[in-house]
């Protein structure tokens, strides 16, 4: 206990106004009584513990008002709570401050008691978990029309050693809001919504807690954001009783509007450097893709995006803009792989406004030559190739035109037929190759002598994107008969359907 009974006097063992030799003698001599059963109190002291007092001998009546041991975070933390209320007395916020007062209509002896705007209040500064207990006593304060406000310790709800297991999740911390750390003085809300903070406003984010070296960092009345502990703190001095209510003092508010302005500031700015950044990149980007149209309009040649910003790529060669900030002056840079991890080379610094493409389209030029005249040597095949393939259609279209009476038959529609037809296998996707596969189907029919030529279309299957193996194949049937029919179209065959 901190206080004790000195005549008709209630007097602390923390406020200096007795030192401990004073006490201590009082002690021997029974002066010191405990103010609820008046039996002999002892002094403790020593260079560690902090003070308290303590019977002398047990107390039965006692041991039914106090159910919990004193710990050093719960000595401590009483005393830092009653000077807080003390200084908001002396402001004239609060009233009637008790440390330790006996309640004899719930026959409970709360923390601290105190008085605001008519209505009573108890703090309950609790450093053990309890569940049913706190019920209980909950109820009876309620039966009072007493308002009884929880606090809990860190010690055993919060664990200090280890990041990531921070909370133990008892059952009371369902029913507060608040936590104190009493070596620290650091006060803690689960969350702030009854402090009625603009929706505006920045909370500094911290990773301290958990670090005693960078605790002192929250010794502040700047409400932080603690991402470790997961919970809003700020120095003890930076809490007010109001509209009987914990809140935030005036001071701590306009710490909070300060720190946002700067942020908010920071932002804007921030925000204004991105978009301008991403301005210069959309500008880098619409300079590459006229390049590109350039390479494949007259050299044939193709280049891929990378993933990283305003780099690109053809074959094996790796290339990148960097230091679009500096834009229009960009530096233009070969990739070189070290252990997969792109190695930039400067190779010069291009204007992208006044260079236009000369620069970097020589130096590409230059560097992908190879592969240029590898693509032009395709093209030109390619160019031979259609050439080829024109000249065989329009052959095979003449060859055709011979044919009159050709009906098309489709698999899928089940029809039984009396007539001889030909079943056109393996359907092909090349309209040279179909056109001979029709064309020999249709001299084999004129070689039976047939007066009508019936083709039998089969169902063309079409090999999924996305299929199994090459030897067990997913497939899929699609709707092909507008395609056959534009197909025949296209080779120039006169053609009905059955």
């Amino acid at each position: 206990m901190l206080t004790c009974k000195v005549g008709e006097n209630i007097i602390n063992c923390f406020d200096n106004t007795y030192d401990k030799y004073q006490l201590k003698k009082w002690s021997d001599k029974n002066i010191l009584i405990c103010p609820d059963c008046n039996k002999p109190y002892e002094y403790c002291h020593g260079e560690i513990i902090t003070p308290y007092f303590r019977h002398k001998e047990k107390s039965f009546e006692c041991d039914q008002i106090f159910s919990e041991p004193e710990t050093e975070e719960h000595i401590k933390g009483k005393q830092i709570l009653y000077k807080w209320l003390m200084n908001l007395q002396n402001k004239g916020v609060v009233s009637d401050v008790k440390l330790e007062s006996y309640i004899p209509e719930t026959k409970q002896r709360p923390d601290l008691s105190f008085t605001s705007n008519g209505n009573k209040f108890v703090f309950e500064f609790q450093c053990s978990p309890i569940a049913t207990e706190y019920i209980e006593r909950h109820r009876l304060y309620e039966l009072a029309g007493i308002h009884d406000i929880w606090i809990l310790g860190t010690d055993k709800y919060i664990e200090k050693s280890e990041v990531g297991k921070n909370y133990k999740g008892k059952a009371i911390e369902g029913f507060t809001n608040f936590y104190l750390d009493s070596e620290y003085k650091i006060f803690m809300f689960c969350n702030i919504e009854q402090l009625n903070l603009e929706d505006n406003y920045r909370i500094k984010s911290t990773y301290g807690y958990y670090s005693k070296d960078k605790r002192n960092a929250i010794l502040s009345n700047l409400l932080v954001f603690d991402n470790n502990a997961e919970k809003y703190m700020i120095d003890i001095n930076g809490i007010d009783f109001n509209e009987d209510k914990i809140v935030l003092t005036s001071e701590a508010i306009n710490n909070i509007k300060d720190y946002s302005e700067i942020i908010i500031a920071e932002e804007i700015k921030l925000k204004k450097l991105k978009d301008k950044l991403q301005e210069n990149i959309n500008k880098c980007e619409l300079f590459l893709k006229n390049v590109f149209k350039l390479f494949k309009k007259d050299y044939f040649t193709e280049f891929d995006w990378m993933r990283c910003t305003c780099g690109f790529k053809c074959s094996k060669h790796y290339y990148q803009f960097m230091n679009i900030e500096n834009y229009p002056i960009i530096d233009f840079c070969k990739l070189d792989y070290t252990n997969n991890t792109p190695v930039p080379n400067l190779i010069f610094q291009i204007d992208i406004e006044n260079d236009k493409y000369i620069k970097i389209i020589e130096y590409l030029k230059t560097d992908l030559k190879n592969r240029i005249e590898l693509n032009i040597e395709f093209n030109d095949r390619k160019i031979k190739q259609e050439e080829r393939d024109r000249n065989e259609l329009i052959r095979l279209k003449q060859k055709l035109s011979q044919f009159n009476n050709v009906h098309l038959l489709f698999s899928e529609d089940d029809k039984k037929v009396d007539i001889r037809f030909k079943m056109i296998h393996d359907y092909p996707d090349n309209i040279i190759d179909l056109g001979k596969i029709v064309l020999n189907n249709l001299e084999f029919l004129k070689s039976k002598g047939v007066k009508e030529y019936v083709l039998m279309i089969p169902k063309k299957k079409i090999r999924e994107s996305k299929s199994g193996s090459m030897l067990y194949p997913y497939y899929k049937v699609r709707n092909y008969k507008y395609s056959v029919r534009e197909e025949f179209k296209e080779l120039g065959i006169n053609f009905s359907e059955i």
